[in-house]
């Protein structure tokens, strides 16, 4: 494995720290969200036909998602949107009370949600290619952060009660929306190969750089 300069070494520990976060937001929201709608009053059929929103949302989300990816040859870019659009939306259903305005946003949540892992581990995966580095390196640090935030906020949410998920969910995201601004582009694909285009190296930027 070749040498990784300083710039590199950053950047790898920026992906890490992404993947840490959101793997974490999700870990937050899949462990007590259905709490969180069990105590604004629903029952729990529809909290299981609101949740089966997700797969089927799937089915045309990530396609979507994937070929606007392919298109602008920036996943870090669609990753933030994802991100954006996830937070905000979801912030509006916190704020909501009629179960069937709750059931349509939190389709758009859908939209915005279920591409992310693919998206990110798309990035990874061309940053780790290119890096020499094994994807299960940067996929550790998903696992740890889904299982230790969903543990670390078990007692935040205790105390705060099930009513102020919003606030942690919300700072998650935030942190997790800041960190992708961060995130090093991925290698754009050349039409004819599929190589990698080798970028030229100015002001002692690199190829790695977290500028896309």
């Amino acid at each position: 494995m070749t040498s990784s300069s300083p710039a590199d070494i950053r950047s790898l520990g920026i992906i890490k720290s992404f993947n840490f976060f959101i793997y974490g937001a999700i870990a937050v929201y899949s462990s007590f969200f259905p709490l969180y709608l069990k105590a604004s009053g629903m029952t729990n059929f529809e909290i299981g036909l609101l949740l089966a929103g997700g797969p089927f949302i799937s089915i045309f989300a990530n396609p979507f998602w994937g070929y606007l990816s392919d298109r602008l040859e920036n996943v870090r870019r669609i990753l933030i949107v994802l991100l954006i659009g996830n937070a905000v939306v979801m912030q509006i259903v916190f704020s909501l009370h009629s179960s069937m305005l709750i059931f349509t946003f939190m389709l758009l949540y859908f939209f915005f949600q279920s591409p992310l892992f693919s998206q990110s581990n798309s990035l990874v995966l061309d940053i780790a290619q290119k890096t020499g580095r094994k994807f299960g390196e940067f996929r550790l640090w998903g696992a740890l952060g889904w299982a230790l935030m969903a543990v670390a906020a078990g007692p935040v949410i205790e105390r705060l009660g099930i009513g102020q998920l919003w606030i942690v969910y919300g700072v998650m995201m935030l942190v997790s929306i800041a960190i992708a601004f961060l995130l090093p582009a991925a290698p754009k694909q050349t039409a004819a190969s599929g190589k990698p285009v080798r970028a030229t190296v100015r002001s002692g930027a690199t190829p790695f750089s977290s500028r896309s």
